[in-house]
């Protein structure tokens, strides 16, 4: 169970930690010189029998207020907050901060502990209790906050609040480990014969010795030599704990900073923009405009941000003290997160703590901020589960991306499906895998989109007899603005497995369909073709089409053109056009003239095929481009004899 210490500097909380488990948290010969923590302290004491190895872990913060920065860094992720007033001061305002603090970023179990009760006299100690129990009470008031008082000179009190601590760790029930694993650097250091160490709590998941992680936003991969967990050497450490793990890797001590993250591989990528719900402190200075510069701190890091006000907030363009908004951070670098975690917001010079919040979108678009889907979207990530959001998303009838909801609730596949599978989801849903990602949606909104789109493709046939079908992200844009390409292509899987559709090269058609040519296109359509199936005129020019024809060249260009998108010509060279079922026989001519592997020259393929010189060096230059020959200096040799039965012979037997 892991407890911090909170309140003013020179109330006596190094003192009190030293008491309760006799490690003196002043580390630095610069706080032993000066008489205050400026560095986060920590101390370990296993609990007597306690039946299950329980540990308390306490995490001395800084209370001057030029190390708040170093205090937010050390609350995160804390299970109980000891809240320290001397009995001769009372609450100061570095007191209430850090409640404030603690407050914000989720904290809900406090204990209080009356200091330097030997300065003060009963009156002014019952005082002391009972305005910073009015304050606790603001917070939350349907949990008792114990009370204590101390003499850190005479040890008074400590070892009834050290008794309590260790019955209260006996029932302390261990954090979920679900979830990839995460922690947020707070120190680096190098130990001589070891190695780099980083520290910090772990947020989710398990580590385990050997395991590989990623450093962010580094990209470095790294792997854990060995772990201390809560000042244990240990194999295995969890969420919940504290841990120091010596990595490994192409890192040095130097490349680490506070607020870096040790993350799984298979975690969410780090980020650029961040939704939120956001709300500022009743006792906040100044209001917050939109679009103003702030601290962002998350766990350990410290960044510059810009608040972009979402919803009805965005029409005022500020927050005012107590206001609470939907909220874009524009972060100033790069940032990780889930949805869930919480943060503090302080003003650009960091004068004072004007707020907090919970991240409800780790990876926010730059477009759309503020569009009904979006909101709505917003809307269902502050539901208090993965699975009610999920139910609220199909409750509106949207495509979910699933691959997406699930990292950005830190949920592993496996654990994703359980939770969907329990709570009924799995029933009327269908998942759709598309490029290794995964989407869901009902059965029902299935059914209508599925309806929608073969409509749309109907409207597109009819409209365009003659286009081979609908360019898929013109139909994605058509059938509905708001789907991704990628969520759409999603959508199309089920009806291309089931061969409702068909998607070559980019176009989507209905299944058989085929184009139909004007009576007047199929006409004068029908005499290019019996022209060029002419022997002496296999290998024309548009040149040759337009006199033996007596074709206007616009009119030739234009018919040409439309053959070609229907695939009933291919072009060779600049301006020569060969029938697919001519090109075949030629190829197969040219297989027979290359009989046995034996190369050839351009002369010996012009007099085996009885053409003339230019015409036969387009014709072998196109057979190069697809690779059914290939050019060994002066002779070519066929590469691949089945090629011309894929290019040529298939869309021969589609036109006949």
């Amino acid at each position: 169970m892991i407890i911090a210490t909170a309140g003013h500097v020179d109330h006596g909380k190094t003192s009190l930690v030293k008491n309760l488990t006799g490690i003196d948290t002043d580390r630095l010969a610069e706080e032993k010189r000066r008489g205050l923590s400026i560095n986060l302290g920590f101390a370990y004491q296993t609990v007597a029998d306690s039946g299950n190895s329980q540990r308390l872990g306490f995490i001395d913060v800084p209370g001057h207020s030029r190390f708040i920065n170093t205090m937010i860094a050390g609350v995160t992720g804390i299970d109980l907050a000891m809240i320290v007033v001397a009995a001769d001061e009372g609450p100061m305002p570095q007191t209430l901060e850090h409640i404030d603090v603690m407050n914000l970023l989720g904290v809900s179990n406090y204990l209080l502990v009356i200091t330097h009760i030997d300065k003060a006299n009963q009156q002014q100690i019952d005082a002391v209790a009972e305005s910073m129990l009015a304050r606790l009470n603001q917070i939350n008031s349907s949990i008792a906050v114990p009370v204590f008082t101390v003499n850190n000179l005479n040890r008074d009190g400590v070892a009834e609040l050290k008794t309590y601590l260790e019955n209260l760790a006996k029932t302390h029930k261990l954090r979920s480990a679900h979830g990839f694993f995460r922690m947020s650097i707070d120190r680096a250091f190098t130990l001589k014969g070891i190695g780099l160490i980083v520290t910090g709590t772990a947020l989710s998941g398990t580590i385990k010795s050997g395991d590989s992680l990623q450093l962010l936003p580094l990209r470095q991969a790294v792997r854990i030599r060995s772990i201390r967990a809560e000042d244990e050497a240990v194999d295995i450490a969890h969420a919940g704990q504290r841990c120091a793990l010596n990595i490994v890797g192409d890192i040095e001590k130097h490349q680490v900073k506070r607020g870096d993250w040790l993350i799984d591989k298979n975690a969410g990528p780090s980020s650029h923009r961040i939704d939120a719900q956001v709300e500022l402190l009743t006792s906040a200075p100044f209001s917050i405009k939109h679009l103003s510069p702030i601290k962002l701190h998350l766990e350990a890091k410290l960044i510059s941000a810009k608040l972009f006000l979402l919803g009805d907030k965005h029409e005022s363009n500020k927050l005012v003290a107590g206001d609470s908004s939907l909220a874009q951070l524009i972060i100033d670098g790069e940032i990780v997160c889930c949805r869930g975690d919480r943060f503090l917001i302080r003003d650009d010079s960091e004068s004072v703590t004007l707020g907090g919040g919970i991240i409800l979108d780790p990876w926010a678009p730059k477009t759309g901020k503020s569009s009904s889907e979006r909101l709505e979207y917003l809307a269902a990530m502050t539901k208090n589960s993965f699975t009610v959001a999920v139910q609220f998303l199909l409750d509106k009838q949207l495509l979910l991306d699933l691959s997406k909801l699930r990292l950005a609730w830190n949920l592993k596949p496996p654990e994703a499906e359980k939770l969907l599978l329990n709570s009924g989801i799995t029933q009327y849903t269908v998942l759709i895998n598309s490029e290794e990602r995964q989407f869901l949606l009902t059965n029902e909104y299935q059914k209508e989109l599925e309806t929608q789109l073969i409509q749309q493709l109907s409207h597109w046939h009819t409209a365009k007899p003659t286009a081979k079908g609908f360019p898929v992200a013109q139909l994605q844009h058509a059938f509905s603005a708001h789907i991704t390409v990628n969520l759409f292509k999603a959508l199309l899987v089920p009806l291309l497995k089931n061969n409702t559709i068909t998607l070559v090269n980019g176009l989507v058609s209905i299944a058989r369909h085929q184009p139909t040519m004007p009576d007047e296109f199929t006409r004068q359509w029908l005499l290019i073709e019996n022209f060029l199936a002419e022997p002496n005129n296999q290998l024309s020019t548009i040149g040759d089409l337009q006199i033996a024809l007596d074709l206007e060249k616009k009119q030739c260009n234009s018919l040409i053109n439309q053959a070609k998108r229907n695939q009933q010509l291919i072009q060779i060279g600049e301006r020569r056009y060969v029938l697919p079922k001519v090109m075949h026989a030629l190829a197969e001519a040219v297989n027979n003239l290359a009989a046995d592997n034996k190369p050839f020259s351009v002369v010996d393929c012009k007099n085996h095929l009885n053409l003339g010189r230019t015409p036969t060096i387009e014709l072998l230059e196109y057979f190069d481009s697809i690779r059914f020959t290939e050019r060994q200096g002066n002779n070519r040799i066929v590469l691949n004899a089945n090629v011309p039965a894929r290019h040529f012979l298939d869309r021969n037997k589609t036109h006949s």
